[in-house]
């Protein structure tokens, strides 16, 4: 009996059409098929970041709502520098939701940003979940000091957008910190039904 892995993981991408109507413009987009739960919060959803302050040019919001003991369940964030047209606003939180097996749901994107460099020129770039844990244990020690592809001296491609995304924060928490805890979520309520049966 040939084993076959099953489509049981979900992921979600920004829709397409928001994304190219974006181009050009500094943004931060990331929705999940279903709520991440953290009781880590401070019981009060604040945003955070570069341009988010009273009088700032800026749209901001999450999908998101407090639970009766003060922990928080999110879906969705956003970021976009800039107001966005009444036409798109309707996609923002949303996303596109697909399954796929383990290493799909690894492989596949689970954050959309776009980012000044030092050109002042914004950079689109989508992260994979996988690229994403790999680039914040190795960013911040948590694996070993340094990733074995890059030398000591070089930077890897995606730490500026790890670094530009840390800048942001829901709750007094930085954005990559709800992916990371949905990811470890998702394995936990998966594995059990991919295990086979004694």
């Amino acid at each position: 009996m040939v084993y076959q892995p099953r489509e049981v993981f979900k992921s979600s991408t920004p829709a397409k059409k928001l994304v190219r109507a974006l181009c050009g413009r500094t943004y931060i987009l990331f929705s999940m098929p279903s709520t991440v739960h953290t009781a880590a919060s401070k019981n009060q959803l604040g945003f955070t970041g570069d341009g988010i302050h009273a009088g700032g040019n800026a749209t901001v919001g999450a999908t998101a709502r407090f639970n009766e003991n003060g922990s928080l369940d999110i879906s969705a964030y956003y970021y976009v520098k800039g107001e966005v047209e009444p036409p798109l606003r309707s996609l923002l939180g949303e996303g596109q939701v697909s399954r796929g097996n383990y290493a799909q749901w690894l492989g596949s994107e689970v954050i959309r940003l776009s980012y000044p460099g030092v050109d002042g020129q914004c950079t689109p770039v989508g992260i994979s979940r996988e690229n994403l844990i790999r680039r914040m244990a190795n960013t911040f020690n948590a694996s070993h000091p340094r990733d074995p592809d890059v030398s000591e001296n070089m930077e890897h491609v995606l730490d500026p957008a790890i670094q530009f995304m840390m800048k942001y924060t829901v709750a007094g928490l930085p954005v990559p910190y709800f992916i990371l805890l949905k990811a470890a979520q998702d394995i936990i309520a998966v594995a059990p039904r991919l295990m086979p049966s004694r």
